[in-house]
């Protein structure tokens, strides 16, 4: 098996957005809402004066054997997915989450869901290429200004974290 990396838009759509399959998107939403009982969303709830719960993925240090609660279960299955081959046992206690998994396995995908989910990956390295052209661009015209004034390497080297050899060719 081969996951998707949830936080690309079409895969997360392709889990979460199937009104076929709603298992994923009811299970993660009893989770990160820690719903239970008869506060659980099921199909035929309406979603009445919900509180919002914020995930931040980078805070998030559990490791498989560490996963306690449904929201755990959830944020690994969304931080790792990409870096998983099998579907972990903890996923067989939530057949949402099952579900998810399944549906992440780019194994079982179309060729059009293949080309849109490497489209948006493309898109955010170009994006990302280009912050980071913008950010050198941007040292560089300092560095030249810095140079023009007279400013050693060495002052313009700590100034914009240019390379010598970057200045040399200024």
């Amino acid at each position: 098996m081969q996951f998707a990396d949830i936080k690309n838009d079409i895969a997360f759509r392709k889990i979460f957005g199937n009104e076929q399959k709603t298992a994923p998107l009811i299970s993660f939403l009893n989770a990160s809402l820690e719903l239970e009982g008869d506060h659980q969303v099921t199909n035929e709830h309406l979603l009445k004066d919900i509180q919002f719960s914020f995930i931040e993925l980078p805070k998030f240090s559990k490791e498989m054997h560490a996963l306690e609660s449904p929201i755990d279960k959830w944020t690994y299955f969304i931080k790792h997915s990409e870096k998983l081959h099998v579907i972990p046992d903890f996923a067989n206690e939530d057949e949402g989450l099952k579900t998810a998994f399944i549906e992440a396995d780019k194994y079982q995908w179309s060729k059009e869901e293949l080309k849109a989910y490497d489209n948006v990956g493309i898109k955010e390295q170009d994006e990302r290429g280009e912050k980071e052209w913008i950010a050198k661009k941007a040292k560089l015209e300092v560095a030249e200004k810095l140079k023009a004034m007279g400013l050693s390497n060495t002052d313009i080297k700590e100034a914009t974290g240019l390379s010598d050899d970057e200045i040399d060719q200024l």
